[in-house]
Parts: C-alpha cells; structure tokens; sequence
C-alpha cells in the first residue's frame, strides 16, 4: 500500500481518539510547539499558520451575511491545519472542519500498483484516497437524501477502509507492503451549528442559490493517478450537488507545456478541461480572493468548499520571528543537538535570520567536521530558496544566491542525514564584504611565498585549481603581523580579479571585487601574527591570463585612491559599490593629512544619506581614534593628538554594511594636547 506522506511515521507514536460526532473534546489538538503544512505543485509549502488568514475573508462574518464555511483537508497531518483554523472562525454562520487524519498522522491512498485483491477488498475500483472514496460516496446523494455534516463524519469513521478495523488493516484484505499498518484516525469540528449543514441547503431547510454556492479545490500532486481520481469523485459530487462550474475554483499540478518529465513511473495524465490553473501558492491565494469578491454581493444565505489533496507534513515548529539575526560576515559557531527542533526526517536544525536587498548576491557556507552539511535559504514567505547539501567541497555546504527581493530571510544549518554536532556558519555578501566561497584554505607547504613590497606576475591556467564555482585560483603564503596594516592588490587585464585572504587557522578574513575598474585592492589589519594565505582569482568560472599581485607594509596612498588633504579643508564624497570594504561589509574612503607631533586635530564626518562611521590611523595602522555619532544624529567626529610626525590616514566609512551616498569630511586643527587613549580596532570577520 503506498503512503503518500513525504516522511516515515513511527509506529505506535500516538494513540489518538477517534471523532464520533465531531466534538472539540475529542479532536486531536496539536502542540503549540509542532507545525503541519500542504505543498502546492511547485513544491512550495502552505502553513497551517497562514492558511487562516489567506481564506479568512471567507469565514462567516467576514463577508456575505450567513455563509457555510465546510473545509476538508484528505492529505497527511490535515488535522494540524485544521487545529489553527478552528481557532479564528467567526460567530455569524455554521462551520464544518473535516480531515483524513490527526495532526500526527499519515493520510493513506490505494495506488495503481496495489494488489487487486486489496482494491476490491476495501470496495474500490480504481486507485484513490480511501477516505475520500468514503466521502464522495456518502455526498453523491443529493437533495433532502443528502447527509448532514454530522451524519458524513459517522459514515466516515464506520467506511474509511484505512481507518481503525477497516479492510485496509487486515492482512487478509491486503498482505504485505500493501498493508495499512498505521491506521488514520478521521477528525471533525463543527463551530455554530455547521454539524447540521448540508451541501446546497441553507440552516432553514431551504436551497442556497447555485450563484451562491462557491468552491476552490487544490490537488498539488495531480500527477499522481490516486489524486486525480479523488480530485474526480469531489468535482463530481459538487456538481450532483448543484455547485455551478463557474463558480468551482479547480487548481491542480503546474502548467504541462512547461512539464518535460513527471516523478517515478507515472503516466502522463491529461487533466480534464475543468481544471482552470496550476495548484500554486499564488494561484490558491488569487482563487480564494476571486471567491471572496464573487461571494461578497450575495444578498442571501451562501455556502463554500474548500477542498485539498495532496502531499502534507508535519515537524516541530521554527521560531521564525525570535531567530538570532545575522551580523554581516560573523562567523557563529553552533551545535547541532537533540534539544533543537527536529525537522520531518529527525535531522535537527537551528534557525538564524538576516535582512536582504532584492538584486544583493549573497553567499553562505555551513561547515562541520561532525556531520554532513546540508544548508537551507528561506524567504519571508518561509519559502525554500536555495538548499545545498556538498557543493562547499568534502560534506561542506556553500551557495550563492541573488535575493529576489527586500525583506527578511532565514538560514537553516541543518545535517543531511540525522546528526548531530559542531558547525561553523557564515553568511555574507560579496558585493559588500566577504564572501564564504570556500576553498582549501590554510596555507600549505606547496603555496608559494610572497615578498613584501615586490610584484609577482603570474597567469591563470585551465590546470590550476579550482574553487566550488567553477572559478580557477592561485594560492601563496605571506608572513604578516598584528601590529603593522597592509596593502594588497590583484590586478589584471585579461580577467575580473577577485582575492582572497584566509588568516593563520585557516579562517577567511578579507575579500574583494571590483575597487578599480576589474581590480580588486584591500586594506587589510590582519587579526593575528602568522602565514596568511593569498589566493587570486576571478569572479567568474572559468576565467584565465595574466595578473599582478602585490602585498605591501603599509598603506599604500597611491594604490588605494587616498586623497591628501591641509588640514582645515573641506571634502565631498560618495560611497559606491567600486569603494574599499571593510570586512564586516560596509564601504570605505580613505583621506591623508600631515601632522605634527602634539598637533590637536578634528575630523567631522556628515552624512544625510550613511550613518557615519570614522576611524585615524598612524603610517603602521594603528588605531588612533573612531566614532560612530558623536557629532549629533548619525554624524561622527573624532578628536586626536599626533603622537609623532607624519602622515594620519582617515577612514570615512558607514556604521552598517553596504551603505552607499554622500558624504562631508572636514578637518580642522584645534592647538596642541595630550596624545588620547589608542582606540580598539574592529575584529575582522573569522571563519575558523
């Protein structure tokens, strides 16, 4: 017997009740700590969360006085999306909530491969639901004849052939794999009298108007010949009932001229000509709006259906809005455990957030020494948009992925197979900071060394290695120091220069694109005494030719576009896209000016459009002062006393990450004074 759930339930799990005549003491609550959905077509998911709200101006109250709300859910964990729903219906008319099964259960159909022997046992001709089979037979009675909502829940839990004691249990019926070894347990409510509604009548007996009888019915699986034999039967009864065709929504499978191939070895199935639209979110969510309005003009009593097949699911439920939100380039170091939310497959999972730009390119890479990666990108909608499972090399996880569009999302660290243990995780923007392209990435004996200050020239071959996008890379070593600042810089005509800086553990520290022209060029402070590793690459796969790399003590003025300024003169500016990056994402300008030592010097930094961030650095790149908003508002200013002769590099850069306008940057010269305290520079981004 084929299940037609996505996972596995475990048997003996739940003991749950079985309905009678639909009262709420025996319904099969779920926790408020677990979570059930439907998929559409295009294997999106459907909570049970935000289903309410999506049919809620079809709750009686909401729209046409006296309306008839019957929803019936036949796919796997259907009583956990009625669970939410029972709890938002209105007061103003009759509602009757129906499911195959509980919260915790799988929902069960007779497929095409199943033994004859069984089919005929449990009284079916074709493949199909059997609670549906159960269902369409009792409403295909129409007029008086027809069962109350009450009635329909006894026949089921007496003719569902998968339920408790039904022919789909016994072994004699259907041995082996065609058995219903799980039982699933039918569940009812009914708010407001909606135990006594029949289809097509109103509460006083009389017709409902056949303009006044809607229904939307979403099969997201269609493909299979089961589904689209139940979707037949409830069409069928809808229409023995006097549901108008123009008023039944039907909304099954995706679009077929774009379908080249269906899962497993089903046939391609021809969908009738009553099916109007894909079962898609979007599709469902239009159709029950155009219900809505259609239904919103009823001047008398008005009755609708919403019936669903499928696929369901059921697992613990994430904390989508209380998810740690994401700094730009912070590597978290996390574990797996067993007090995490468990997912459909037993695999735990923890759950972190960020918020994103429509057009921003962003990369994550989800490392474990423990477990097998797997890695998942959500949307607001809490829709997957990427998933990557070994694509960061060995069992890591790594993908890049341009966001569709402004608002919040949601990175899930996960494992590919139950699991648990230690994980390094990292989301960045490579526009706008580091990117977690993954490589080998602690320098080895085979890299080769750099001199300080002398330009390599080297070229880029097809045999070189090759990183997990496809782009090729040359690796070197350098020796550099915590206490000194240095200037990198890949530079090449025939390529888009791309590098890469990992520090001593093997921890990417610092990244960059296009500063000049297809350059890339960096300040780096590096966070620790060591061997860095340097690659040079390019931003597309495949690139190769000729480039210069150089690593320089210092800053290098000229190389980075510093501009010199007098004291007490004045600058405009703009951060842009082609600017420096610190590595926590946020552009930066660099500006000179000559001071003397005990010179007492101002630096205003003024923005309308940035949240101004400034920070005075000596020739060796220490820290002389920063401030973020001591200037009023978002502006910065910061105060120092030269502690020698020479030249003092300013950083005119933004507080949050990706940051881009204009900017004022004055200086002016205030006496002489005590050197101030040196203050801490900003931590580089580590992934270790």
């Amino acid at each position: 017997m084929k299940r037609w759930c996505a996972e596995v339930l475990l048997m003996g799990l739940w003991v749950i009740l079985v309905v009678g005549v639909g009262s709420a003491a025996e319904f099969a609550d779920q926790p408020d700590d677990l979570t059930s959905y439907i998929y559409s077509a295009d294997d999106q998911v459907i909570y049970d969360d935000e289903f309410p709200a999506w049919i809620g101006p079809l709750v009686p109250g909401a729209g046409a006085p006296g309306t008839d709300l019957i929803v019936i859910f036949t796919q796997c964990h259907g009583g956990g999306m009625l669970d939410e729903l029972a709890e938002t219906v209105g007061t103003a008319g009759r509602v009757a909530l129906f499911s195959a099964a509980s919260y915790a259960e799988s929902a069960w159909s007779a497929s095409p491969f199943d033994s004859p022997g069984c089919l005929r046992g449990c009284g079916l001709k074709q493949a199909e639901s059997y609670y549906v089979a159960a269902m369409a037979a009792a409403l295909s009675s129409a007029g008086s004849s027809a069962p109350t909502m009450v009635e329909l829940a006894r026949w089921l839990e007496q003719n569902d052939e998968a339920a408790p004691g039904g022919a789909a249990t016994d072994p004699a019926v259907c041995p082996d794999a065609d058995l219903v070894t799980e039982p699933e347990h039918p569940q009812a409510l009914f708010r407001n009298g909606g135990g006594g509604i029949r289809l097509g009548y109103d509460a006083d007996g009389g017709l409902v108007p056949a303009e006044d009888r809607w229904a939307v019915l979403f099969v997201g699986d269609a493909y299979e010949v089961w589904a689209s034999n139940d979707l037949e039967r409830f069409y069928a009864v809808l229409r023995v009932n006097g549901f108008l065709d123009e008023n039944i929504f039907v909304l099954a499978g995706v679009d077929l001229a774009t379908e080249e191939s269906l899962s497993g070895d089903q046939p391609l199935l021809e969908f009738p000509d009553y099916v109007d639209r894909p079962a898609t979110r979007s599709a469902l969510r239009e159709a029950l709006a155009e219900v809505a309005a259609g239904m919103a003009g009823a001047s008398s009593q008005s009755q609708f259906v919403f019936w669903t097949t499928g696929h369901g699911n059921q697992e613990d439920r994430l904390p989508w809005d209380a998810a740690p939100v994401l700094a730009a380039g912070e590597a978290i170091q996390g574990t797996l455990s067993f007090e995490d939310p468990q997912l459909s497959d037993e695999t735990s999972a923890d759950l972190y957030r960020f918020i994103g730009q429509a057009g921003t390119t962003v990369q994550a890479s989800l490392r474990s020494d423990e477990f097998d990666a797997y890695l998942f990108l959500y949307d607001s909608q809490r829709q997957v948009v990427e998933t990557s499972d070994d694509e960061g090399g060995g069992s890591d996880s790594w993908m890049s992925v341009v966001l569709p569009e402004d608002g919040w999302y949601y990175v899930l660290a996960n494992s590919y197979e139950p699991a648990r243990g230690a994980y390094t995780l990292l989301v960045e923007t490579p526009a706008a900071g580091i990117a977690g392209k993954p490589s080998a990435a602690t320098a080895g004996t085979g890299d080769q060394q750099l001199a300080l200050g002398v330009p390599l020239v080297a070229t880029l071959e097809s045999g070189d290695r090759m990183a997990s996008d496809g782009s090729l890379y040359d690796a070197y070593r350098v020796s550099l120091t915590d206490a000194d600042v240095y200037t990198l810089a890949l530079a090449s005509e025939r390529f888009d220069a791309f590098l890469w800086v990992y520090d001593p553990l093997g921890a990417l520290t610092a990244a960059s694109d296009d500063v000049d022209g297809s350059d890339a060029l960096m300040l780096l402070f590096p966070p620790m005494a060591g061997t860095y590793r340097i690659e040079a690459s390019s931003f597309s796969p495949g690139e190769t030719g000729e480039y210069t790399l150089i690593v320089s003590a210092g800053i290098d003025a000229d190389a980075l576009g510093a501009r010199l300024l007098e004291v007490g003169e004045r600058a405009q500016g703009v951060l842009g896209s082609k600017d420096l990056l610190w590595s926590d994402g946020a552009y930066y300008d660099l500006y000179q000016i000559a001071a003397a030592a005990g010179d007492r010097v101002s630096v205003r930094l003024t923005s309308s459009k940035v949240d101004a961030y400034l920070f005075v650095v000596d020739e060796r790149g220490q820290w002389i002062a920063e401030d973020d908003d001591s200037a009023g508002g978002t502006n910065a200013v910061a105060t120092f006393v030269a502690p020698a002769d020479g030249l003092y590099t300013v950083i005119a850069s933004s507080f949050s990450p990706g940051e881009q306008g204009s900017y004022t940057l004055e200086t002016s010269s205030i006496g002489t004074g005590e050197p101030p305290r040196q203050a801490k520079p900003p931590i580089p981004s580590s992934l270790p």
